[in-house]
């Protein structure tokens, strides 16, 4: 973890994927990262939810990159956040990084400037993924 790094912030699950699961992945993990470096860094870091949603946006998985990009554009609203003014990510997946560069965007219209990102698994979009053939 970057010494730089004071403020998580997850991304936010779309309204509909959370009733679904009834959890928002990235929070889950932003809040393990920080109870393990306090474990073993002896080491604070806060999470805060700063980013919603201010529209639904559509599901991405059959989406390329532009098509990504496209519906997520404005689609984000951070929050002024006096106690930090760099903050570092938190996803469970990256597929393109749009929704990583969309929460940058509204982080940097409240002043809130990016040291970086976490994410835990990497993924192509589904339009680009080789299809599996069964075994037979």
């Amino acid at each position: 973890m970057p010494n730089d790094c004071e403020v998580l912030v997850p991304m936010p699950s779309k309204t509909a994927s959370f009733q679904k699961r009834g959890f928002n992945p990235a929070l889950i993990l932003a809040n393990a990262i920080t109870k393990e470096v306090a474990r073993t860094q002896n080491r604070l870091i806060k999470v805060a939810n700063l980013i919603s949603l201010g529209r639904e946006v559509q599901d991405q998985a059959a989406l390329d990159g532009h098509e990504r990009r496209s519906n997520l554009i404005g689609s984000m609203r951070a929050k002024e956040f006096s106690t930090a003014n760099l903050v570092w990510l938190v996803d469970d997946i990256v597929t393109t990084g749009a929704t990583l560069s969309e929460a940058a965007r509204s982080l940097a219209a409240v002043g809130i400037g990016v040291g970086g990102f976490l994410t835990f698994a990497e993924t192509l979009p589904k339009n680009r993924q080789k299809p599996n053939k069964a075994a037979v």
